[in-house]
């Protein structure tokens, strides 16, 4: 997949770049003339072509995606989990 970057400048995804699986119509996931957001993994000496990582920008989603669910599902004190059964089975006893 080609990409526009400015004049004279032009980026190249190359297939393994891009996210996709080799069967995925790539057409449809990069039409003409559609925002792509990349991230640059090589410059030519000249800084005329790029190599460029959809799947890069994916995977440092992903990892924030994870990144933010792991601070949400951890407890904010100790003992504001909901314990263990064992825990809970003692604690209706004692009643």
């Amino acid at each position: 997949v080609f990409v526009y970057l400015a004049p004279g400048r032009t980026g190249l995804i190359p297939m393994a770049e891009t996210g996709l699986s080799r069967e995925a119509d790539l057409a449809k996931t990069f039409p003409l003339g559609a925002d792509v957001e990349v991230e640059v993994l090589e410059v030519e000496p000249d800084g005329r072509r790029m190599r460029l990582s959809r799947k890069a920008v994916l995977e440092a989603g992903e990892r924030e995606d994870l990144r933010e669910y792991t601070q949400r599902s951890e407890p904010k004190q100790e003992g504001a989990g909901f314990g263990s059964l064992a825990d809970k089975l003692r604690s209706a006893l004692k009643r």
